[in-house]
Order: structure tokens, then C-alpha cells, then sequence
């Protein structure tokens, strides 16, 4: 039922959704004051949720902050990946990596640097008409096809979200002494790192995939004034989030 209800979430915490539905109210209802009430809340969204200026604020307040790697004074023994990494095509029998894929770019990166000794791959199936697809089993197969060998991967491929992650990455390593490297996205970092320290694993956060920009563009003109429809993305992955923590904080999640 959580998982059924969060998703409903993610829907209803969509921008676009809000945009669009005040304007076909606007457009359909026939008192007067209320039609120019909500076509103007459309053109006001709009602009607020398509700035790159006031998103990127928004952002960067939530993301936590990229780290260096001299930061990184110990090799650990495990980097744990969390999914949301990529799926797989039956049709053309590949594997599609989406836009959150430089967790396992950077898990990468840092298991050839000597950083992380092991992958520790955490994901199952996030949808509901493919409960089969395991993600983490074919991440995997593609590690073993760069020629990680098979005894550095270590799969959990249960979990269909955060808390669940945590829960089962949890039970694997249950009385083992390690070190561990936790990898997902920038703006995922609070909740991911807060659920499993819940389940009494110590790790030691690497934030990737940030969408935030860098500083030196933040000012930029551009930025300013033009929209940029992109930024209907971010903020629907940064409300998904901010909501996400709290209503895990509720549940005694994180």
C-alpha cells in the first residue's frame, strides 16, 4: 500500500500537473472571477516553476554539497549504489541507463581509483506492471562485463524504495564489521543516508548527479529571465524529496 501510495504522490507533486490543471479549470468554468483567477495562477506557475534562477536556489538549499577526494582519507569497503540507474529494453535486449546512471558511473571511478574495495548494488523493481525486473541484476551483468570481478559485487535486489534499501542492505551485512561508502544523487542524499543510518549503518555519504548549477553560472543573465522548461523536472525530483523525507521522518524511517 505505501509503495501504491507513493506513487500516487509523485503524480500529485508534479508542476506541469498543477499548471495544467488551473488552466483547463480556467478555460472550462464559466464564472468570470474564478476563470481569471485561476488562468492567471496558470501563467504564474509557469514562470516561477520554468526560472532557472529560483529553481536553482530551490536546489541548491536541499542538495548535499559535492565532496573532493582527498576528503576520502580511507578506503571502504564497500560503496553502496542505490538504484534509479537504468532499465531494461526486452524489446532490443539492452540495458538503458537513465539520467540518475552517474551513481554508477562514479561507484565506478572510485572502485578503479582503490577507494571502494566492493560494489554493494541496492535495487530492485520500482514499477508495478514489471515486478520481475530486478535492476540491480543487470547492473551486475555490466559490471562483470567490464571485467569487475564476480566476488566484488554484492546484490540486494528486493527493495522497490529508500527505506527499503536501507531495511535489506541492512539484513545482508547484519554483525559484519565494514566500512561503507554510500553513492546516490545529490538531492537523494538526505533521506538515503538518513534511513540506513536508521537501520544502524554507518556510512559515509558521496553525493553525485547533481542538477544544481555550478557557481559561476548561477548569475548568469540567461539564467535570469529566460525559462527553461527542464527546470519542471527538477522541481517535480525536488518536492518528490522534500516531501519524501518528511513523510519517512513520520514513519520513523529516517
Amino acid at each position: 500500500m505505501f509503495f501504491i501510495l507513493s506513487k500516487l504522490l509523485n503524480f500529485l507533486l508534479t508542476p506541469i500537473i498543477w499548471i495544467i490543471g488551473c488552466l483547463l479549470y480556467g478555460l472550462i468554468t464559466k464564472q468570470q472571477g474564478r476563470k481569471k483567477w485561476f488562468l492567471w495562477t496558470a501563467v504564474v506557475l509557469l514562470i516561477v516553476f520554468t526560472n532557472p534562477f529560483l529553481g536553482n536556489i530551490a536546489i541548491k538549499k536541499w542538495e548535499v554539497p559535492y565532496k573532493k577526494l582527498s576528503e576520502l582519507n580511507i578506503v571502504y569497503d564497500y560503496g553502496i549504489v542505490l538504484g534509479g540507474i537504468a532499465e531494461w529494453d526486452a524489446n532490443y535486449k539492452r540495458l538503458i541507463f537513465r539520467g540518475s546512471s552517474d551513481r554508477l558511473m562514479q561507484a565506478i571511478d572510485l572502485y578503479k581509483t582503490g577507494r571502494i574495495k566492493k560494489f554493494l548494488l541496492s535495487g530492485g523493481s520500482g514499477s508495478e506492471t514489471k515486478p520481475d525486473d530486478k535492476e540491480m541484476i543487470y547492473i551486475r551483468e555490466y559490471l562483470l562485463k567490464l571485467g569487475v570481478p564476480e566476488e566484488d559485487i554484492l546484490v540486494e535486489a528486493e527493495s522497490r524504495n529508500t527505506h527499503e534499501n536501507a531495511k535489506f542492505v541492512s539484513k545482508i551485512m547484519h554483525g559484519k564489521e565494514a566500512r561503507f561508502l554510500l553513492i546516490t544523487s545529490a538531492f537523494h542524499m538526505r533521506r538515503a543516508k538518513g534511513c540506513f543510518l536508521k537501520e544502524g549503518i554507518k556510512v559515509f555519504s558521496w553525493p553525485v548527479d547533481r542538477i544544481s548549477m555550478p557557481e559561476d553560472e548561477v548569475m548568469n543573465i540567461k539564467n535570469l529571465i529566460i525559462p527553461s522548461a527542464e527546470y519542471l523536472l527538477s522541481w517535480t525530483l525536488l518536492l518528490k524529496e522534500i516531501i519524501g523525507f518528511e513523510v519517512y521522518r513520520i514513519m520513523g524511517y529516517c
